[in-house]
């Protein structure tokens, strides 16, 4: 009665009584088949306001994930324990069986409003997650004493070598009784480690599976990068990670503490460790230091040897933004030396951004007229220094009397964004967190006037080489017509709170292939006084050069009553001609292989964003001086 109670998780009136029926002892182990009082079972059926449809997610594994999480916020809610079963998409619910017609079997319907599940508030985090009827939680195990007597750290062990280690290799060596005969690749499948935690099937060696850390590329799970791998399907394992099955292993003799440090079980070291002394690189140098990979999130404590820290590549490498010329590069340089965390790979982002809007409505690409216009997105982790680009483009704008290029800093609607760009059709819109502006966009209960916002950043940046119009309304007055307007965008976001926010929708509506994405990977470096330096005097200069040039160079020439936009053309080179041809077929080719998943939507920009960079970048010349008066240098 006990172990039913404290186990399985059983109320006291239905374990009361409990008796063993039979007995089975297979020579590895010993189980039991027990009877108790009847357990009545009760399955609550809620209809829901919005329907969840797997088609509308990136993957199978993203729409798991959302329907996983949404089915514990309705179960918080009603202060429930909900059947972990209940979250698995593939699962069909049947109407519940009984004995005969005469057994008790009640049906009530509780009207009411159908669930608005999409909308309910997330599951507070809290450092004790709810049990769901058991004994203890393994999720987050730190000190384990195994059955030596000695006691690892396992979070500590965890950042130092679970990047390394070869579980199927000890466990072959210290434990091969408990592998089955089922073997799929490289996932080796065993009897769980928590299998007294499971509610059938506790007498097969499938379900469960481990994965050595140097096999984890073939192992067919997109979302795991690195490391070792155990899983188990159960339903009683839904909450335990990884360290939990290895804690459980620990405890039951299967591995040591010693076996978790041997060399034999470990691979050769595969990281570099980034020295806070040495990041970030010296963006003035031919040669900085690259970045690499991170523990996992179970693994971000630092090893008790020292401060080193691993961190995952961003996917803007160094050579991108080392060598920029002239003002790009003093830009970029003086973004980097003035934060306290710098992030060179979204304070490059920064830079385009704003250039783009400086020169905007003044200049086109030849042979395919297209604008500088772009949208940016800085991706790093909460307080890792996202915020220095938004704060410094706004210095250099004061400073050089161009306070006008900072557009909208907040979106409430479609129509003042509009009225925003009527007033001043070259800016750079500057959104903090803009993974809630994201997600608002989606809610279904948000106006129409916030849900048209993507719509209307659609439209402005696909109008900058012809006209944008407004809604049509009835007083045609309120009718805004831009032409050629160079909207770009800088926004920041965590990574949770973007792809939180992302929907699959935003693929095919085209926002996604818009937007070009400047992720610090996991840099999120110590914070540092920082220089205290002036604007330089040539991005001062710059700036109030590209300002004075007029888009209307003939003030004459007039359609529809507005003086026709004739931007000054840059030429390409037959290279850079050439370049551009072989990049496009590069794209084309990852387009159609993208097709079956769905994302080939991603790929439809990539060569117009690429030529936006490169436009930017030819414009980034320092500006003559004429008479103490700056001037774009056109000639060169």
């Amino acid at each position: 009665e006990e172990y039913l109670i404290s186990k399985k998780g059983l109320v006291p009136e239905v374990a009361r009584g409990a008796s063993i029926i039979e007995e089975v002892d297979d020579g590895r182990a010993r189980y039991y088949e027990v009877r108790h009082q009847p357990c009545c079972k009760f399955r609550v059926i809620i209809p829901l306001e919005t329907p969840w449809i797997a088609a509308d997610y990136e993957s199978q594994e993203q729409a798991n994930a959302a329907w996983r999480e949404r089915v514990g916020a309705v179960a918080h809610m009603l202060g429930l324990n909900h059947d972990q079963s209940c979250a698995d998409t593939s699962r069909l619910f049947y109407l519940p069986r009984i004995k005969t017609s005469d057994s008790l079997y009640e049906f009530h319907t509780s009207f009411g409003m159908p669930c608005p599940i999409w909308t309910l508030p997330p599951i507070p985090a809290t450092d004790d997650p709810p049990d769901h009827g058991r004994s203890g939680s393994r999720s987050r195990p730190h000190h384990v004493t195994d059955l030596d007597g000695n006691t690892v750290d396992l979070k500590r062990w965890a950042a130092r070598y679970a990047r390394r280690f070869e579980i199927v290799t000890a466990l072959r060596t210290n434990a091969p009784e408990i592998f089955g005969d089922r073997r799929n690749g490289v996932k080796h499948h065993i009897e769980c480690p928590c299998v007294e935690d499971h509610i059938t099937d506790q007498t097969t060696r499938t379900g469960t599976f481990c994965v050595n850390a140097s096999q984890v590329d073939r192992a067919d799970l997109p979302q795991i990068k690195s490391g070792f791998v155990i899983q188990c399907s159960h339903a009683g394992c839904a909450r335990t990670d990884r360290l939990g099955f290895l804690a459980a292993l620990l405890r039951k003799g299967c591995l040591t503490a010693n076996d978790l440090t041997d060399e034999a079980f470990l691979t050769s070291e595969v990281t570099t460790p980034i020295d806070d002394e040495t990041w970030p690189p010296d963006v003035a140098s031919e040669n900085p230091d690259s970045t690499t990979t991170v523990p996992g999130p179970d693994e971000a404590e630092p090893d008790e040897a020292g401060p080193q820290r691993f961190v995952r590549a961003s996917n803007i490498p160094p050579a991108l933004y080392t060598g920029l010329p002239d003002v790009l590069g003093e830009m970029h340089t003086w973004l980097c030396k003035t934060s306290p965390k710098p992030q060179p790979p979204l304070l490059l982002g920064a830079c385009l951004a704003f250039m783009a809007a400086a020169i905007g409505q003044r200049v086109k690409l030849e042979h395919f007229q297209i604008r500088p216009n772009l949208y940016a997105l800085g991706v790093a982790y909460s307080g890792a220094g996202k915020e220095r680009g938004l704060s410094g483009l706004k210095e250099i704008a004061r400073a050089a009397g161009a306070w006008n290029l900072i557009g909208v800093e907040e979106m409430a609607s479609d129509a003042g964004i509009v009225t925003s760009v009527f007033k001043q059709p070259a800016q750079v819109m500057l959104l903090d967190e803009v993974s809630y502006l994201i997600q608002s966009t989606h809610n279904a209960k948000a106006g129409a006037h916030v849900q048209n916002i993507t719509a209307t950043l659609l439209k402005l940046y696909s109008a900058s080489a012809t006209t944008y119009q407004s809604k049509s309304y009835a007083d045609i007055d309120r009718i805004k017509v831009i032409d050629q307007p160079c909207v770009s965008m800088y926004g920041c976001s965590t990574p949770d709170g973007l792809f939180s926010a992302l929907q699959s929708k935003d693929i095919t509506s085209g926002l996604l292939s818009r937007c070009v994405l400047f992720h610090a990977g996991d840099h999120d470096p110590l914070g540092m006084p920082p220089a205290d330096l002036p604007v330089p005097d040539r991005v001062v200069a710059w700036v109030k050069a590209w300002r004075r040039v007029n888009p209307v160079p003939n003030p004459l020439h007039v359609q529809d009553g507005m003086p026709v936009l004739n931007p000054m053309t840059i030429r390409m080179t037959q290279e850079a001609l050439d370049i551009a041809t072989d990049f496009e077929a590069e794209m084309h080719a990852l387009k159609q292989v993208a097709r079956a998943r769905g994302t080939d939507a991603l790929y439809v920009r990539a060569r117009e964003n690429a030529l936006k960079f490169a436009l930017v970048r030819a414009c980034a010349v320092y500006a003559r001086s004429t008479e103490g008066v700056p001037e774009v240098d056109r000639e060169s």
